[in-house]
């Protein structure tokens, strides 16, 4: 008798690592894609992006000139030290993702072009552009990017060091892609998107500490301008 109920229990837990094993299984559904949203399907979800507010056709060139209250003392946007000049966060550096403000809050491949994700977003890969440079013409790689989550985690300002604080581990899986593991029991289905908005470091520029000053080192990024003229307090150009 006592034989026959051990055989039961046996059978029994087995159903149950069966059941639990393919409903695991069945929740790990895979998605790999250019982009992602919070709500519903993104516009242009592995299709061309033509972004709703730009112009693609628009002239190149010319002088736009922008005013900024207040004054600057350093061209680091992304510590608490220093007071930053305007624009350099937006036109200096870019994101793994980027918006399309015609959207809720839908994001697109840009450093990263594609990424890869499962249904209950307990994780996120994303994979970089081939072509994606810094300014001064190296490759940026999936190293870059470990730098800049590491350094914003620990020096960057409060909601860097809130949010990334909540990422369990990172994995470099390539020269070219990279990972993110949330904690088990963080079920904040926007944590991978806000990853996706990461600016991005180069870290042969910033290494050794010059992360962390408050000065007037000229930046470098990857994003569309860099910094042609600066004069302290008065005014910045970007070309």
């Amino acid at each position: 008798m006592t034989l026959n109920i051990k055989k039961i229990q046996i059978y029994l837990y087995f159903f149950i690592f069966l059941f639990t094993f393919h409903g695991t299984a069945f929740s790990e559904k895979i998605i790999n894609s250019n982009s992602i949203s919070m709500h519903g399907k993104p516009d242009f979800e592995n299709v061309s992006i033509i972004y709703p507010h730009v112009d693609i056709n628009a002239d190149k060139g010319g002088t736009f000139k922008y005013a900024s209250l207040g004054t600057f003392n350093s061209t680091n946007p992304f510590i608490v030290k220093g007071r930053s000049a305007f624009g350099i966060k937006d036109f200096v550096f870019e994101s793994l993702l980027s918006r399309n403000y015609s959207e809720p809050f839908s994001l697109y491949g840009l450093i990263a072009e594609k990424i890869t994700y499962p249904e209950n977003r307990k994780w996120i890969e994303f994979h970089i552009n081939e072509n994606a440079k810094f300014s001064d013409g190296i490759d940026l790689k999936a190293s870059d990017v470990l730098f800049s989550f590491n350094q914003l985690k620990d020096n960057g300002r409060p909601n860097y060091r809130n949010y990334y604080s909540r990422i369990n581990d990172v994995i470099v899986t390539s020269n070219k892609s990279i990972k993110f593991i949330l904690n088990e029991d963080d079920d904040d289905r926007e944590l991978i998107m806000i990853l996706g908005l990461m600016p991005i470091l180069p870290e042969h520029h910033y290494k050794d500490g010059k992360f962390q000053e408050a000065d007037l080192t000229l930046p470098i990024g990857s994003g569309p301008y860099i910094i042609e003229k600066l004069d302290q307090g008065k005014n910045i150009t970007y070309k």
